[in-house]
């Protein structure tokens, strides 16, 4: 009793010296025993901890922090040195993040710290210890980029890094996550393990009831309210919720306004909710802080220099864009490699950028290149590997090779349905692509409902007023008015303009081209009704180029516009209606013939304009308005037979001759090579293995060290081969299609 007695004597004979710029710590481990003779460091520029009088012998240091450093602002600990036979972490703060205190001398005025030893196994029977594990889990798995998700490869490689920081092994730490999620009360702890099982609803659940509840006893627990408001917003950011998230990102912001990780993730859940004014400057300043913390050079940096490069690149500053997706690329390449993950994010948006400047060569290698990463280390089944097909797919539509782009849209479809869900945004993203391209080849009956479903999902997980939602409506009011559906376009442009001059500004590249697209939906509206949408269109063509201010001329002209416009319109429709204007109409024919000079009759044709193929005898006929053909009088003919592998392209020229003539030869190229890797269960490539394309042995190759092989395929691009690989007695036949998709040939590598 008297021994008892006089330790309190002497923790009260040892008070908290505070004193400005000091960062005072309590060291104790799990027990809360404290841990003597452990130096700690708080970021660049503080001082290195040192023992204080008895106050060591308490667990208690002092760090002289950086200058200019101030209550409020956040640390990072760093554990310098330890006592000799230990081997300690830091579990508490489970980030390492510290919330400075009030320089006064107060007895609260202090950051506890709990440290476990390295490989301590009974660390994981104390709440605490799992706590901080999962929390550091679900920390790396955050989605980092826009469009990034939290794939199986991805949690697998962030338990494998938190169980080397614990020093045990990744089977026993998941084990205790998942069953002190079932069995815990808590239900932020229930939330957390909800959160790590990928289990969203349960976790955005639990995690929302657990923050109101902190936020009651706020000033007792400020910083279990900014935990569990920033895991609540990863997970309702994984579920797509991306408004949602940022209110919850809010919260956590609020709370700690000075780590760079929760304003960059609030900045993230803005940008994917189109706020881009809201996003920009909170990655700035996530980006300063890191700067001042880290250095410029710091790969640390890289996530949030990637995210401002996107960030401007979808508001149109393509120009300030690239040089920091640049920096980004140049930091992750030399810090992780070149084949990392991170570096395939960079190269995938990088290329998109390529894509708007038109350096389509350019941007195929680095989406190619993007693919081949994310494949080989995160799967085929990955939804950043259904990005990466759907931009590739992208890029072949734009550059007309239709027959290679379906295919991997739909791939991209099917993955990204997998993975996230029929009510995804990134699902209705691959839904209104595969739409767009069957719009352009004229399967308009095909098109129509995969854009009103690709609207229905956005508009409920998205907003109404999101930009994704303002491209759908423009597309889809495209399709109507190709259909002659002209009442059914005209709002919903109207609607896509006042969209996108409200979250993108009146500046945007956007925008001026859908103004123009109104303006000639509207102008072929026939009824008052559509005279009527006309001024409407005039009134909102004035509002954007004033910048909201109508000046009494345009009022004049805006009515004059529905008075002349009547007579003339109505006439014009008359004469079109008895035929008088018939040679304003290009006729083209188009005959088929497939690799033998045959003609024929079951091949898909469609064109670079809106223009509708009808089958008539001895092939297709196109009829295209002359004030619908474009500007330079070309356009281009495509053709395909699907289950022989034939296609072709034809261009042609619109000029006088209104019944024009053409024929399209289908041929067969069968020059394509297939590729792939001979790997092991483990993903390791295998080294001595023979592999041949069926029927073609004579041109067999040899593996090495890598794994990799490329074959002449004997096929077109698409068309399925067989590929046949042996090794020390083991083999296996797989068919896989040619083309630039790496086959993955599974042996098991024992010899």
């Amino acid at each position: 009793m008297h021994s008892s007695w006089s330790a309190l004597l002497l923790v009260c004979a040892a008070p908290l010296l505070a004193e400005q710029g000091i960062l005072v710590v309590y060291i104790e481990d799990l027990r809360g025993h404290p841990i003597a003779g452990v130096r700690l460091r708080a970021g660049a520029g503080s001082s290195i901890s040192s023992p204080r009088d008895i106050a060591d012998t308490f667990g208690a240091a002092h760090i002289r922090l950086a200058a200019n450093t101030k209550a409020g602002d956040v640390v990072m600990l760093e554990i310098v040195a330890v006592p000799k036979d230990k081997d300690l972490v830091i579990i508490s703060p489970w980030n390492k993040w510290a919330l400075v205190p009030p320089f006064e001398e107060e007895a609260k005025n202090f950051v506890p710290v709990v440290l476990v030893e390295r490989g301590d196994k009974a660390c994981l029977e104390r709440p605490p210890c799992i706590r901080a594990a999962a929390a550091q889990i679900n920390n790396s798995n955050a989605p980092k980029a826009a469009g990034e998700g939290n794939g199986d490869e991805q949690r697998k490689e962030a338990l494998t890094a938190v169980a080397k920081i614990f020093g045990l092994k990744p089977e026993e730490i998941d084990r205790a996550v998942r069953a002190w999620g079932e069995k815990s009360e808590d239900l932020y702890d229930k939330g957390l393990a909800a959160l790590y099982e990928k289990n969203y609803p349960e976790a955005s659940r639990d995690l929302g009831v657990s923050l109101e509840n902190r936020k009651r006893v706020e000033a007792k627990a400020q910083s279990d309210v900014t935990d569990a408001a920033s895991f609540l917003g990863q997970s309702l950011y994984e579920q797509g919720k991306y408004r949602q998230s940022a209110e919850a990102y809010e919260e956590a912001a609020r709370r700690r306004p000075d780590d760079s990780e929760i304003l960059n993730n609030l900045a993230l859940s803005w940008a994917s909710a189109a706020d881009y004014a809201r996003a920009e400057p909170l990655y700035r300043r996530a980006l300063a802080i890191e700067e001042k913390v880290w250095g410029p050079d710091n790969p640390y940096l890289a996530t949030t220099l990637h995210n401002l490069a996107e960030s401007l690149q979808d508001r149109g500053d393509v120009a300030r864009a690239e040089p920091l997706y640049r920096r980004a690329l140049a930091m992750d390449e030399k810090a992780l490699g070149p084949d990392h993950p991170n570096v395939a994010a960079t190269l995938s948006d990088l290329a998109t950028l390529l894509q708007q400047r038109g350096d389509y060569v350019g941007a195929k290698s680095l989406y190619l290149r993007a693919l081949g990463i994310h494949q080989t280390k995160l799967g085929p089944d990955h939804p950043l590997v259904g990005t990466d097909l759907a931009n590739l797919a992208l890029l072949f539509k734009v550059e007309g090779d239709f027959p290679r782009a379906e295919p991997l849209y739909r791939r991209a479809l099917a993955i990204q349905e997998k993975a996230l869900g029929p009510d995804h945004p990134r699902v209705a993203s691959d839904l209104g692509n595969l739409a767009s391209l069957l719009h352009d080849e004229g399967h308009y009956a095909e098109a129509e409902p995969l854009y009103r479903r690709a609207l229905d999902i956005e508009e409920k997980t998205l907003g109404p007023d999101h930009p994704d939602v303002a491209t759908l409506l423009n597309n889809l009011a495209l399709l109507l008015r190709a259909k002659g559906d002209y009442a059914g376009a005209e709002p919903r442009l109207r609607r896509a303009l006042l969209i996108d001059e409200k979250k993108l500004g009146p500046d945007h590249p956007s925008t001026e081209p859908l103004m123009l697209t109104l303006f000639q939906t509207a102008a072929g509206i026939t009824t008052m009704w559509g005279l009527a949408g006309i001024a409407i269109v005039a009134l909102l063509y004035f509002r954007n180029k004033q910048r909201g201010k109508v000046p009494p001329i345009a009022w004049a002209l805006v009515v004059g516009i529905v008075v002349l416009a009547l007579v003339p319109t109505l006439g014009w429709l008359q004469l079109q209606r008895e035929g008088l204007h018939q040679k304003d109409i290009y006729h083209l024919r188009v005959t088929v013939l497939d690799p033998q000079n045959t003609p024929v009759n079951d091949a898909r044709v469609w064109s670079s304009t809106d223009a509708i193929p009808k089958k008539v005898d001895g092939g297709w006929e196109f009829s295209i308005p002359a004030g619908s053909k474009p500007a330079d009088g070309k356009l281009t003919i495509y053709a395909q037979v699907e289950n022989a592998f034939w296609r072709g392209r034809r261009d042609i020229q619109l000029a006088n001759d209104y019944y024009p003539t053409a024929t399209l030869s289908l041929t067969a190229d069968d020059r394509a090579q297939v590729l792939g890797i001979v790997e092991n269960a483990a993903g390791k490539g295998l080294a001595d293995a023979r592999v041949s394309v069926v029927g073609y042995p004579s041109e067999a190759i040899t593996t090495k060290e890598d794994g990799n092989f490329v074959l002449p395929a004997h096929a077109t691009d698409g068309q399925q081969v067989e590929l046949h690989a042996e090794r020390h007695g083991e083999a296996v036949d797989q068919w896989h299609p040619a083309g630039k998709f790496p086959a993955h040939l599974i042996l098991s590598g024992k010899r």
